[in-house]
């Protein structure tokens, strides 16, 4: 099992802290360690998946190619944010799906 750098106890509190305005992303991003960017990361993955998305993944996720495909496909239609789709499709990272959509651009 991978050994996160931050554990998701410490991750929930960061986000609780941030959700209940007891700091910005970047005062709690100072706090933790970790950059800004991070906090905002744990908060959108614990507004769309609760606190078990803040937990780390024993393994990594395999994906089915409909799943791939219908993300991509949402993405190429436009209107909508890549982290939207993350959290429609249950896509564990932005940058996941930013490799589906490269990879589907070079096929076409």
């Amino acid at each position: 099992m991978r050994k996160p750098k931050i554990p998701s106890e410490e991750k929930l509190k960061a986000v609780d802290s941030y959700i209940k305005g007891r700091g910005s992303l970047r005062e709690l991003g100072k706090q933790y360690g970790v950059h800004h960017s991070c906090i905002e990361k744990w908060v959108a993955r614990y507004n769309a998946f609760g606190a078990e998305g803040l937990e780390a993944a024993a393994t990594n996720r395999r994906y089915p190619e409909e799943l791939k495909y219908n993300a991509v496909t949402a993405y190429n239609s436009g209107g909508r944010t890549l982290s939207d789709i993350c959290i429609d499709y249950k896509i564990s990272s932005i940058s996941l799906l930013q490799r589906w959509i490269k990879k589907h651009q070079e096929i076409e």
